[in-house]
């Protein structure tokens, strides 16, 4: 017994020595350990180019503090070096859940796969020595899936068009919001989608159809220049349309308004100068004579000036017996004896004012379409501002206001022999033809898609509010841990906000397509009423 007390004390002994000689070598051997980055290797996708999952790689350094001749020196060292064990903490959403435990050796970098985006995950490791002794521990690294240090995805850095170009994300990348739409739910994603693609095809819509079809050029003969056309998109239409009209179509209202003026006067000349000893019957019969015989020999022939005019340069007219030259020199002679006091020969007036352009400035614009038909400039202008609403060989014709001027003319032509008969049959055929050229641009510019979208996308995004705040206190419901006040906001909060993004954009887009309705819908009105214009113009002459 004495013995073995003895080799007990001895025994003791040595491990307090060894123990101390250990604890000596730890004190003199300090470790730092850092979380270095976190980084991406690889973004899962859905068929929608959507990222629901990544893999991260945590990568750390250890850093040695040594005493060495009485001075502490802080050396890197790699951590596969050295004889520690690291056991990787990963906490998801905060550090009171339950976190994962991984525990690896000799290395720097742990992997991690299929880890959602999105969620918030916070790293810790710790390091241990052969003897399962703690010897050093890192600050906690909080990292969001999904965001970066520029807010999003390294891996995406370089392909930016096809993440932002995405049909339920580009209009939330406008305003720097296009992470909510990764967040949102499968509904919520749906509102988005709808919005973004009925935006693109209101505003394909609004470009290839309304703008152009509703342009002033299409729809009134104006002049053909740059300047001519910065003025119609800053001016008024009224403005425009006082500056922009050619002298080749104001020439024509006011040839027609001096045939109804002339025709006006010979029936009041006859009407004065009817015997009184005639009868209601005969003194009609009398004025009839009388404006039969200036329509044989001047009205009908003025009429058939104008409708030239329109026409001109139509091949049709030419029969292969005239060229376009014979066509203009004959429909000059025409002018200047039916219209002789309302142009001016030199840019000197007519004798009664009534002139509105020299004779010259009036061929030049009659003969326009002959020399500008082939040029590159007018082919392009016609298919970016016409879009085939104008064929240059037709002249004025399809122009909507000829088609209505052209129809009135006819009607004048058959009926203007006729005292006091060509006013209503020439107002009616008026009215008819502009009530079918203002339906045909309006069913042509599509207008009443604005109307219908703007009406429906405040409902689609109130359709996504609800979805995303049922799907918020539907988590809550879910949620086994004991309530916390802190994540209750948050995930109130942050579902309520993802959710409302989808009424902020429905009402804009919504709010701004129902303002472009009614520009384009004021753009009608205003056609309409500048037709009727034309037409009472004429007509009271009549």
């Amino acid at each position: 017994m004495k013995y073995l007390k003895l080799h007990l004390v001895w025994g003791g002994g040595v491990l307090m020595a060894l123990a101390f000689w250990a604890g000596s070598g730890l004190a003199q051997t300090r470790y730092e350990l850092r979380i270095k980055d976190v980084t991406y290797l690889q973004v899962h996708k859905n068929w929608l180019q959507i990222p629901k999952s990544a893999d991260l790689r945590l990568q750390w350094e250890v850093l040695v503090r040594r005493r060495v001749d009485g001075q502490e020196q802080m050396l890197a060292a790699r951590p596969e070096e050295l004889d520690l064990t690291y056991q990787v903490y990963v906490y998801q959403g905060d550090t009171d859940s339950e976190p994962l435990i991984r525990e690896v050796q000799a290395t720097g970098h742990t992997d991690f796969t299929r880890l959602e985006v999105g969620q918030k995950f916070i790293f810790k490791i710790r390091a241990y020595s052969p003897n399962s002794m703690l010897v050093a521990e890192s600050a906690p690294v909080i990292a969001v899936v999904g965001k970066g240090e520029e807010g999003e995805f390294r891996e995406l850095a370089g392909k930016t068009w096809r993440y932002y170009l995405h049909p339920g994300r580009w209009q939330l990348m406008t305003v720097g919001k296009a992470d909510i739409y990764d967040k949102s739910t499968r509904l919520g994603k749906a509102a988005f989608i709808f919005l973004s693609i009925s935006t693109f095809l209101s505003l394909g819509i609004m470009i290839f159809y309304s703008t152009r079809t509703l342009y002033l050029g299409n729809i009134f003969p104006f002049k053909r220049s740059k300047r001519d056309i910065i003025w119609s998109f800053t001016l008024s239409c009224d403005n425009a349309y006082e500056k922009r009209l050619t002298t080749k179509f104001k020439f024509i209202l006011k040839a027609w308004e001096t045939i109804a003026t002339n025709s006006r006067k010979v029936a009041d000349r006859a009407a004065k100068n009817v015997p009184s000893g005639l009868s209601s019957t005969e003194k009609m019969a009398s004025v009839d004579v009388a404006c039969m015989e200036y329509w044989t020999h001047d009205g009908d022939r003025a009429i058939s000036t104008i409708e030239d005019i329109i026409a001109f340069p139509d091949e049709s007219r030419i029969n292969g017996r005239k060229n376009v030259d014979d066509m203009l020199a004959e429909l000059v002679i025409k002018i200047e004896d039916s219209f002789q006091d309302l142009i001016s020969k030199n840019g000197e007036a007519s004798q009664n004012g009534s002139s509105i352009g020299d004779m010259q400035t009036l061929i030049d614009e009659i003969y326009e379409p002959v020399i500008n038909d082939n040029k590159l400039g007018a082919r392009l202008r016609k298919w970016i501002l016409r879009k085939g609403v104008f064929d240059m060989r037709k002249g004025l014709k399809p122009f909507p206001t000829s088609k209505i001027i052209q129809s009135g003319l006819e009607i004048h032509r058959m009926n203007g022999y006729r005292w006091l008969k060509p006013s209503e049959e020439v107002k009616r055929a008026f009215e008819d033809r502009a009530s079918i050229e203002i339906e045909h641009l309006r069913r042509k510019s599509r207008i009443e898609w604005f109307w219908n979208y703007a009406a429906l996308a405040p409902l689609v995004g109130l359709f996504g509010t609800v979805t995303g705040i049922t799907y918020a206190f539907q988590q809550l419901t879910q949620n086994d841990v004991a309530p916390n006040f802190v994540s209750t906001i948050q995930h109130l909060s942050n579902g309520i906000f993802e959710a409302l993004w989808t009424t902020i954009f429905g009402l804009a887009n919504g709010i701004i397509f129902l303002l472009v309705y009614y520009y384009f819908k004021h753009k009608l009105d205003w056609i309409y009423a500048k037709w009727e214009e034309i037409y009472i113009n004429i007509t009271e002459k009549l």
